[in-house]
Parts: structure tokens; sequence; C-alpha cells
């Protein structure tokens, strides 16, 4: 797994550990500081009343050794970051013997449950942004019995998917196949201009990129929208040609307006309702926590059954270092925490699957054999009345002010299967 690069720096009562540009234990005196901090989280967990607690991040275990000390539940140390460093190892054998350490995302799956506290140090919340959002996607399965949110995105979702087709109508039909994944990272101009690009291959290309390919000439088999922004929408008009459209259910929804006859949904997991339904219902997710939409694609090549991929644009990291990019990889590129976490889920996808992966710019005179793929027209309808049905049912009764204040948000073809005052509609709940 790719690691941002560390140093240990000294300060004026001891050492800290910078990495990838940031300060993993603030402060001159990081012992002490560490100790303050620890009593300030048992305080913490302490009022949440969880049952046990899960620490992101050892470092060199300035905050983990006294907090493992002072809780009293037990505690899990989710050492994402192994560090090779004297001190580190004598903090960590002094820890052992009070917390559990944790080194695969399984054994962190066993942890945790719906008791379960999630901390992190306050000043590597931006390092350990996969992490974190690998613990509360799995927070969110856990909870998918009760919505927490329904926002006028995911409801207007429920109100279409009666028109819509699903991408696991797909599932299986690249297999034994190659296909080309697209993001618009950096090295996408640079493939195009090589002329990497052939008639036939079995693209799947994220909307950002779909003008550029448009431009040279190519049709992606699928454009793979993630992101509810609408400039999305906007990427998709801008482009001529973009083959069927795979997009998660919170787009923008002019996208499944404007194109109807082309749209797939996927769903990722979510606290909005429409998951909930969407699970409800039986139909599948995307299992995985992704960062990005380039996993996302991967993931769906990978459901697809194509047994190897090859990437352009897919790059995790900017060509110069910028305010907003300040983690310094191995590899001496500078990159966002954003997309490291991002590329930390693309190789745990890849190790998972034992995916063949190549990049475009790795081997020039790498072109496997590629035939192209048809996809058939979106097949599935979903009546919407049982949308309605498992909407209904899901979301328990509401009083009668809160039923009023949301009604006139519904969108009209589940509205009338709620009646004002029955205690059947959901709490409205802004995206």
């Amino acid at each position: 797994m790719l690691q941002p690069a560390w140093k240990i720096q000294a300060t004026s009562k001891g050492e800290t550990l910078i990495v990838g540009g940031y300060t993993y234990h603030l402060g001159d005196d990081p012992v002490r500081r560490g100790r303050m901090e620890a009593m300030e989280t048992a305080v913490v967990v302490d009022r949440q009343g969880g049952k046990k607690a899960l620490l992101i991040g050892f470092g060199l275990g300035y905050l983990a050794q006294p907090l493992a000390a002072m809780l009293d539940i037990p505690l899990a140390i989710w050492d994402s970051m192994p560090i090779a460093k004297q001190e580190r190892r004598d903090r960590y054998r002094m820890t052992m013997g009070r917390a559990k350490f944790l080194y695969s995302d399984q054994e962190v799956l066993d942890w945790l449950d719906d008791e379960t506290t999630v901390l992190c140090h306050n000043s590597a919340v931006d390092l350990h942004y996969w992490e974190i959002q690998f613990c509360e996607t799995q927070f969110s399965r856990m909870n998918n019995k009760n919505i927490k949110a329904v926002s006028q995105r995911s409801l207007d979702f429920l109100a279409r998917l009666p028109t819509l087709g699903l991408v696991q109508e797909h599932y299986g039909l690249g297999a034994g196949r190659t296909c080309l994944i697209v993001s618009p990272g950096p090295t996408l101009d640079v493939d195009m201009v090589k002329g990497y690009y052939l008639s036939g291959y079995p693209i799947l290309c994220a909307a950002q990129a779909l003008a550029k390919l448009n431009a040279a000439g190519v049709q992606p088999t699928a454009t793979v929208c993630l992101d509810p922004q609408g400039v999305i929408f906007d990427y998709l008009q801008a482009g001529v040609s973009p083959g069927a459209i795979y997009a998660d259910a919170m787009v923008d929804p002019r996208i499944w307006d404007a194109h109807p006859d082309r749209c797939f949904a996927f769903s990722v997991p979510t606290a909005h309702c429409h998951a909930q339904v969407w699970r409800s219902m039986g139909y599948d997710w995307l299992d995985e926590p992704c960062i990005t939409v380039s996993e996302v694609m991967l993931e769906i090549a990978i459901q697809m059954g194509f047994s190897s991929v090859l990437t352009s644009g897919v790059d995790y990291w900017v060509p110069m270092r910028t305010e907003t990019c300040r983690i310094e990889c191995l590899d001496g590129r500078w990159t966002g925490a954003h997309y490291y976490a991002g590329w930390h889920a693309w190789q745990r996808l890849v190790r998972k699957h034992a995916v063949d992966w190549a990049r475009l710019d790795d081997d020039p005179n790498y072109y496997p054999a590629l035939t192209s793929l048809e996809l058939p027209p979106p097949s599935t309808k979903i009546p919407l009345s049982l949308v309605n049905a498992n909407l209904q049912r899901m979301i328990p009764a509401q009083p009668e002010a809160v039923q009023k204040q949301i009604m006139s948000a519904l969108p009209p073809s589940i509205r009338e299967s709620f009646s004002p005052l029955t205690g059947s509609a959901p709490v409205m709940v802004s995206s």
C-alpha cells in the first residue's frame, strides 16, 4: 500500500512525527499535549456511553498510551501507518497490554458495532480520511433499519426509479474481457497525445473526462456519474456520445430526465432513505467504501466480470504542489488527503479481487485482445407501488405537524401514496 513520506522532527521537549507535510503530534511538548488530549478524549468517550472504542492512528503513541490507561472500556487501535522508530516501538509495547491493535480491514469490521466510539487524532483527520470514511460506511450499514435522512435528492430518485434501468443488469457481461477505465487525471492528456485510444475498447469513463474522449472521436461504453454537484450534468451535456450512463442515486436529477432511455442506477451505502428502500427490495449496492469515481468504476468493472483492467487518468496525484495538495507520496508526487484516501481504496479493491491492472503508460506495447461490448437497453421496471410500499413500511409514524411540513417536498408520484394525517410521511432533512 502506498504510504505518504514521513520523518521524525525534534521539538524543544521531545520529538514529533511529520507525515506528508502534516504534524501528527502538535506542540513543543508533544508528550504532555498527548496526555492532555487523552484526558479530554476520555471525557468524551464517557459521555458517549459506548461499550468500546476505536482509535484511528497510533503515530508515536503520545495519545494512545495514556488513553489506553484512562479508559474503563475496551480500546482497539487501528494502526494503518506502520512507522519504524525505537521510541515508537517502546510506547507500542507499553500500550499493547491495555489495548488491542488492529492491522486489517476485516479486524476493524469485527470490532465495530453500534456501541463503538470512533476516535482520531485532531491533527491527523485529513491523513486518515479513508479510515474515517470506512468506519462511517460500516455505521450506515449497521443502522440501515433506521432512516436518518430523507433529502429532496433521495425522494426525487425514488420517484424516478420505475423509469430507470439498474447497473446490475449488466453484471457479468464483461466476463473474460479487458476494459479501460478513464478518469480526468493528468495522464489522460498524455495518453491521448500518444494515440493510445483504439476503436473497440470497452470503456468506463468518468463524466469529467467525457468531453475529451468525444473530441477524440471515442464513445465510451458507459459514462459513470458519482458526484451530486450540478456540474456533472454540465459535463454530460458538453459531451456528444456518453454511451450508457451509470449514475448514483444522489446525482443531479436532470441527468435522469435528460437521458431516460440510457440511464442505469446504482447506490452506495448511505443513511439516506433511498438506499434503505433500495436494499429492502433486494437490489445490490456497491459494497466497498469509495472516495472518488475511479474506485466506483473499478468496482463496477469487477461486478461486470472484466478479468483485467487498463487505466488512463487514474492518477491520484497533481502535477505540482498546491495549498490543498500537501501530502508527498513515496514517489515524490504531491497529492491531497482526498486523493490519498481514494488511492488506498483503489489498492484495497485490487488486492481483494486480485485484479490484473496496468496503466496505459506503463507499457505502450501492451494491447491485449480487446473487443467491443454492446450493452442492452434498460429492462428493469420497478413498480412505483413497490417503491412506495417499502418507503411507507420503513418510515415510522411522525407527528401531524411534521407530516404537513414535508408533504409539499414530496414528488407528486410519491405524495399520492401518502395521506398527510396517516403518520406515514418521512421527516425532511436537507441534503
